[in-house]
């Protein structure tokens, strides 16, 4: 999702929505993903980050990037849908709400991807970074376990150990 490829160019939808399909109530409703994490500063002091997103099929309806230096919280970008949301372009602040910078961004291109290739900031870019590196695999997802399938099968048949573990309940 946070890759800068093609993918999030303008009007494509997001292919990382895959909504709750088994109730009424959710299978068109928008994903909401948050993750706290504690990294080291340059310093060596450990130091918390809260990343949100929230999106649909087809826009990045709120994302937001806090961190706690001296567990006091900052908010380093915020960025909320505006009243038209059906707009190719949304706008982003980066800062916090007294001094906030303005920032362009596609409906469905997320902010911390900016801060991959657009826009260098020493904080920001780093906790891209990391994000980047984490790995997440949703069993249930075709999309997110194609690449996965091949060295699975292999390894089933081959590792006696492995198939062992996976099929003792």
């Amino acid at each position: 999702m946070l890759n800068n490829d093609n993918k999030s160019a303008v009007g494509n939808v997001i292919t990382a929505y895959e909504p709750f399909l088994f109730a009424a109530e959710t299978n068109t409703a928008p994903i909401k993903f948050v993750i706290e994490f504690v990294t080291e500063d340059d310093e060596n002091r450990k130091v918390k980050f809260k990343y949100e997103m929230q999106f649909d099929k087809k826009n990045i309806l709120f994302e937001q990037l806090e961190y706690y230096p001296n567990n006091v919280p900052k908010q380093l970008f915020k960025r909320e849908i505006g009243e038209d949301a059906s707009a190719i372009t949304h706008y982003g602040f980066i800062g916090n709400n007294s001094k906030n910078k303005k920032e362009k961004l596609f409906h469905n291109q997320p902010f911390l991807s900016k801060f991959a290739s657009d826009i260098p900031d020493e904080i920001i870019s780093k906790v891209y970074i990391y994000l980047k590196e984490i790995k997440i695999i949703n069993a249930t997802s075709s999309q997110m376990l194609s690449p996965y399938d091949q060295r699975i099968r292999k390894r089933i048949n081959t590792d006696t150990i492995f198939f062992n573990k996976l099929t003792t309940y």
